[in-house]
């Protein structure tokens, strides 16, 4: 499957990040540089594990937890 990280970094930005995002994140809100990095370990993890990229509401949470894995904070969980 074909992805594009750009469209998906704006979205997950949309919810946790940017001007107004929809969600506040405990510590601020996340950085285009965290969303990125999060991103690129949820790539991975589901590498090793089979999974899929879908670009879709379960893939933004769980970057959003390993964003707040990174910051040392509770994940909220899907």
């Amino acid at each position: 499957m074909q992805t594009n990280l750009p469209k998906f970094y704006s979205y997950v930005e949309n919810f946790y990040g940017g001007e107004n995002p929809i969600y506040q994140l405990e510590g601020g809100k996340a950085t285009i540089k965290e969303i990125k990095a999060a991103t690129d370990m949820h790539l991975d993890r589901l590498k090793k594990s089979a999974g899929v990229f879908l670009e879709d509401s379960t893939d933004r949470e769980m970057v959003r937890d390993i964003i707040l894995e990174n910051r040392n904070q509770q994940p909220w969980g899907l």
